[in-house]
């Protein structure tokens, strides 16, 4: 877990992904085996969701009051506009062979927070099954991988919670076993701002908050970093969308929609 936060974590200055935030544009910056693994897997998921998993949309995150930042005024929307023009993986070239990145403006900023809760728990996953280890289940901030059985010798039995409700009240429970239960919702991290309450999730072609009616997405996946960049993509892209892609990519996915 110290490793990923410091490959990953955007409220540590010494991270990785901090120092690579501050380099000058042109240059190629070789990173990390962590760092590297979350910007391929984010754009794999990018290019299945026409580019709804962007880790360039820091910047944006950061107006809006959900950065390391805090809290702070609705931003305006001449502020949304100059921020977004240096948004979007238009602004970074990658060399595959080398993992190597380069950033066309200096202003672009890597976020990959959209699946490294899942390479986490993955990793987590192969150290235990290293040491002999095979039934176990694991959590990190709401993201579940679980492997083999539970001590009752059945799946385990894990729950998508209602959002918005006590922790307790349960949306849906299923049994899983060798598979992992990824879930990104709007419902935990909102603002209210002029009247109205919006997310922590950031359309990249608008730059601002989703806006939609889909409130929770739950992917099932065999690798968990899939079912976490899958989850969140599948949220900003919204209800419409989001079911065609998952149709063509046969995932399995549990939608929760809020009533009008």
């Amino acid at each position: 877990m110290e490793g990923w936060e410091m490959a990953a974590s955007l409220w540590r200055e010494d991270s990785e992904i901090a120092q690579v935030n501050r380099e000058p544009e042109g240059k190629w910056i070789k990173l990390g085996e962590r760092l590297w693994s979350a910007v391929a897997l984010a754009r794999e998921v990018a290019r299945e969701t026409d580019g709804a998993l962007d880790i360039t949309v820091g910047p944006l995150v950061e107006i809006w009051g959900f950065g390391p930042e805090g809290r702070r005024e609705r931003p305006s929307e001449q502020e949304v506009q100059r921020v977004l023009s240096h948004c979007g993986w238009r602004h970074l070239e990658f060399d595959d062979e080398g993992c190597l990145i380069r950033k066309l403006t200096a202003r672009v900023e890597l976020n990959v927070n959209g699946v490294v809760e899942g390479l986490a728990l993955e990793e987590l996953a192969r150290g235990l099954r290293a040491k002999g280890y095979r039934d176990f289940l694991l959590e990190i901030g709401g993201e579940l991988l679980a492997a083999g059985r539970s001590t009752t010798g059945k799946p385990w039995m894990v729950a998508v919670q209602v959002p918005g409700g006590d922790a307790k009240e349960s949306f849906s429970m299923m049994p899983l076993s060798n598979l992992c239960l990824a879930t990104s919702g709007t419902y935990r991290h909102r603002k209210v701002g002029e009247g109205k309450d919006f997310s922590h999730l950031i359309d990249p072609v608008t730059g601002r908050p989703v806006a939609h009616q889909l409130t929770s997405v739950s992917v099932m996946d065999g690798d968990c970093g899939r079912a976490d960049g899958f989850a969140t993509a599948l949220l900003v892209m919204g209800p419409k969308k989001g079911r065609v892609v998952a149709e063509r990519l046969g995932l399995r996915v549990i939608w929760i929609e809020a009533v009008k």
